[in-house]
């Protein structure tokens, strides 16, 4: 073997571990920390002690074991196995285990002490997984508690090593190097509105016109994609000179050892993120970037999953770039920009800050912790999805309410490896005998989808979904499009899962598969657990009710008819897939929720549903008698624009009746409006400048007459003024038609509204017969506007207001109403100023009187 990187720094390590019994080691991709640092290990270890190697893909767990044990002169299974979630090849002799990440909280929930193993190495720690974060804190807990000789080791290429130091009592941290062959990074962005796909397969050409040497690897982020640019290649690159070789997790492993093997032509390899990290794919010099991954995220506050089409961060991009420097110099291609690349955020967003946390609650509970905060993560998840993950788990009665920790159910539903719900689905099922439909059905609703969605096929699909219909219907059952999936994968089995088969039935053979395996898997499951799991006849019923139970919180009603809107229990709309066959049910189970994606790519806020059921109405009053609520509430009513009465019938949520009157108590009523002009819902539009005037001269008089504590309008006199208008009234439409000056006058006795015409005139008579407006200002003199003709005559004691406690301001304007003088002192102005102004203005304005 070649001396790789990361021999030197053995030394120090093993000292370090040694010492401490828990090391942070950062090296390099390349370095050889992922199959080196576990035959490293092994020495340390007293006989019969295992050491757990945590991977965050199936992947790599498997290539990883093969790896290390073909440089041991082994085959998997003996001193070096591995461990997947439906895959198991070891034995009582293995002393290396490599296994996914979901697996080490089972085996702590068996054992808290792990008895066995003598360390655990979390290998890509910085892809930071909910399983891996769950994994740590209850593998520092159990060598805090139980294990103090249990050896950790967490390893990564880019993770910030402090935080961990700390988390993990101030561990050493070592660093290896490592062997990085220089990687040229260029930046292609596609051309507006061109498709990634076709961005790749041209950059693909692009490199291999140029003569540049190497294997190609291309990272797009799912399924769909990779098959895009495969074909895209096969056209632009010549399918005879070049070997297009998909690579994704779902792959049969045959397949996917095929990326491995040497090849007679240039490989162009086209994956997912699943190449980031772990072996190196040997002949690789070269990586074009989509810069994009795909990645679940929960938004707590829809309660909806997303399977979201996000840019990756610029450490996912280094990792994605390192690839092509493993072995010799190579390049990096991005496609996107230099100034998008300097935008992105520098780490990706762990998954316990972005995913559901229901089996991640239920399972720390399991081990104790009752208080989410109690439980030492190494970064917390946000409150808002722990609360509803807990809310969830007391609404199925896996949590117990109040008190906290397991209820009996959630812990029979504890071995089960899926989301709670869909545990709680198959223990329902066992307890109804028709485990098998609800074995299948979590099958389903947990994996990839199943339904191609090409055009132009699945005619057998189609049939069958007619045949459920007409079936439903003869036996006066509700339509389930689990009942048409059910025939589609009868059919898929019989058929050996072959492709074309597959592909005339319009789903896809691979999740086909799963499907079948991962009910197999539950049903061994229940069958250790000692449930039944035997089916009974005609329990299509039964079944569907198990769903509404599984399901609670998912129950919609279909607004009518006419449209595949759908209301559901939060009073959102979601949109019924044209595709189902429940689309006749007015009341439906819905098993998938999911934010909409345009047909531009872009993010949108349309809900669509799918994996719908019928609902019959009784069996809610069967099932959640207490949830029902009948109420009779007053409301606004948007489109009306008034307060009505609206008596509901809700259950779990979900409006399921409701009447409407449109007269309802008038001083409950007039209190709903009155409210919605204070909070500014509503504006009036008679409260114009008169009646702000008509506020302003109160304001000013009130800062001259303290002692009449007249108003000041204040937020409170606003409201009462609100309420005055709206008084006896349920419209809107009667409100706004009042007059907003007279109510506001109102606010004042009579007594106070004389005292304010009189003090505070609006306007006053000029010699002449015209009406001078004074505008009233708090904290400023009253002022008025004039020009000089109309103020011929006036005498000087015309301008005391306020019973002479204050002065008017004059603004007197010349003929073309433009201000020549601002003075309150009127026989100085015609002393000083007019002469020279009627000097000027004269010559001017000849046709104007001038005294």
């Amino acid at each position: 073997m070649p001396r790789l990187p990361i021999y030197d720094i053995e030394a120090s390590f093993l000292a370090a571990l040694r010492a401490s019994g828990q090391v942070v080691l950062t090296a390099p991709t390349g370095s050889g920390k992922s199959t080196q640092i576990p035959r490293m290990m092994l020495p340390l270890l007293p006989a019969g002690e295992r050491i757990l190697v945590l991977q965050p893909r199936r992947l790599a767990a498997r290539m990883l074991a093969e790896r290390v044990a073909e440089e041991l002169g082994e085959k998997p299974g003996g001193l070096v196995g591995y461990q997947t979630r439906f895959e198991r090849c070891h034995g009582a002799d293995t002393r290396i285990l490599f296994i996914t990440e979901g697996i080490l909280p089972r085996m702590l929930q068996g054992d808290r002490a792990l008895r066995g193993i003598g360390a655990i190495i979390f290998d890509e720690f910085h892809e930071r997984s909910l399983h891996v974060d769950l994994g740590l804190a209850l593998a520092r807990e159990c060598r805090q508690c139980y294990r103090p000789d249990l050896r950790l080791v967490v390893m990564s290429a880019t993770i910030v090593a402090e935080p961990l130091q700390a988390y993990l009592d101030g561990c050493p941290h070592i660093h290896a190097d490592g062997r990085c062959y220089p990687v040229t990074t260029s930046y292609l962005p596609p051309a507006p509105r061109q498709p990634v796909t076709s961005a790749a397969a041209m950059a693909a050409r692009q490199i291999i016109a140029s003569g540049e040497i190497g294997d190609i690897l291309i990272f797009m982020p799912g399924v769909y994609e990779i098959r895009q640019t495969a074909d895209e290649c096969r056209r632009l690159c010549g399918a005879a000179s070049v070997s297009v070789l998909p690579l994704y997790g779902e792959m049969p492993p045959e397949e996917q050892h095929q990326v491995m093997a040497p090849a007679d032509k240039r490989k162009i390899i086209i994956a997912t993120n699943i190449a980031e990290t772990s072996l190196t794919i040997p002949g690789v010099r070269i990586v074009i970037d989509s810069g994009q991954a795909r990645s679940n995220r929960y938004d707590a506050v829809r309660g909806v999953n997303m399977l979201e089409t996000r840019p990756i961060a610029r450490d996912s991009a280094d990792q994605r770039a390192g690839r092509a420097g493993r072995e010799a110099p190579g390049s990096c291609w991005r496609l996107w920009s230099e100034l998008e690349h300097n935008a992105k955020p520098s780490r990706s967003l762990p998954e316990i800050q972005r995913v559901d946390l229901a089996e991640t609650l239920m399972l720390s509970n399991a081990f104790g912790f009752h208080a989410p905060a109690a439980f030492p993560w190494f970064e917390a998840p946000p409150e808002r999805a722990i609360t509803g993950a807990q809310r969830l788990l007391e609404e199925l009665g896996i949590l117990r309410k109040n008190h906290g920790g397991l209820s009996d159910l959630g812990r029979q539903l504890l071995p089960f490896p899926a989301h709670p719900r869909l545990s709680m689905l198959m223990w329902l099922g066992a307890q109804a005998g028709c485990f098998g439909h609800c074995a299948l059905a979590a099958a389903i609703i947990a994996g990839r989808p199943l339904i191609t969605g090409r055009s132009g096929g699945g005619e057998q699909r189609r049939q069958r979904r007619q045949d459920a219909r007409q079936l439903s219907r003869a036996e006066a059952l509700p339509q389930s499009d689990f009942f048409t999936l059910f025939g589609l994968l009868d059919a898929a089995r019989d058929g050996r899962f072959d492709l074309e088969t597959c592909q005339s039935l319009g789903i896809h053979a691979g999740a086909a598969r799963d499907v079948w395996r991962d009910a197999g898997e539950y049903s061994r499951l229940a069958q250790r657990a000692s449930w039944p799991t035997r089916d009974e006849e005609g329990r299509e019923i039964a079944f569907l009710q198990c769903l509404l139970r599984a399901f609670p919180d998912r129950i919609a009603k279909r607004r009518d008819a006419g449209t595949l809107l759908c209301l559901l229990a939060d009073g959102r709309y979601a949109e019924l897939s044209k595709d189902s066959v429940a689309r006749d049910e007015p009341l439906l189970i819905v098993a998938e929720i999911r934010e909409g994606i345009a047909s531009s790519g872009l993010q949108s806020s349309k809900l669509s549903i799918g994996l719908a059921s019928g609902c019959r109405e009784e069996w809610l009053w069967e099932f959640f008698p207490d949830e029902w609520v009948d109420s009779d509430d007053i409301s606004w009513d948007e489109k009306l624009q008034q307060v009505v009465s609206r008596r509901t019938l809700s259950c779990l949520g979900l409006l399921m009746e409701e009447s409407i009157r449109q007269q309802p108590d008038v001083t409950v009523a007039a209190e709903v409006i009155a409210q919605r002009l204070d909070e500014g819902k509503l504006a009036l539009p008679g409260w114009d400048d008169d009646v702000e005037a008509w506020i302003a001269r109160v304001r000013w008089l009130a800062e001259i007459f303290p002692e009449r504590q007249l108003p000041t309008y204040s937020e409170q006199d606003r409201q009462a003024i609100h309420r005055r208008l709206c008084a006896g009234e349920y419209s809107f439409r009667a409100v706004k038609a009042k007059s907003c000056l007279e109510a506001a006058r109102q606010q004042l006795s009579p007594q106070d509204r004389q005292f304010v015409d009189q003090m505070a005139p609006a306007q006053i008579m000029l010699p002449k017969g015209r009406r001078m407006r004074i505008e009233y200002r708090p904290g400023l003199p009253a002022k008025g506007r004039a020009r000089i003709q109309d103020l011929y005559d006036l005498k000087s004691e015309a301008l005391n207001i306020a019973g002479g406690r204050a002065k008017l301001l004059l603004d007197i304007l010349a003929p073309n109403m433009r201000t020549v003088q601002i003075t309150d002192d009127l026989p100085r102005f015609w002393e000083v100023h007019y002469p020279r102004l009627r000097s000027e203005l004269s010559r001017r304005y000849p046709k104007h009187e001038w005294r």
